[in-house]
């Protein structure tokens, strides 16, 4: 889903779900709650939430270009 209320609702919701399955530290929450900055308007706190938000942007714009969003670990061998 892309756009409406899907963007207002969905970190706190992804938060309420990962919760129910997890006992969560502090800066977890934080990067679930804050990872849709800026279409919400709680920019984040640490560096790590900064580096989650930003891979999300990029993984988002690759996916609607068709491209592949994973990564693959590298070997020593690579």
């Amino acid at each position: 889903k892309c756009g409406g209320m899907h963007d207002m609702t969905h970190a706190g919701t992804a938060l309420q779900n990962a919760e129910k399955e997890f006992e969560l530290p502090e800066l977890a929450r934080e990067i679930i709650l804050r990872h849709m900055w800026p279409m919400t308007l709680m920019p984040p706190k640490s560096k790590e939430a900064y580096l989650v938000s930003w891979f999300d942007k990029v993984c988002s714009v690759r996916e609607a270009l068709g491209m592949d969003c994973t990564v693959q670990p590298q070997t020593a061998e690579e």
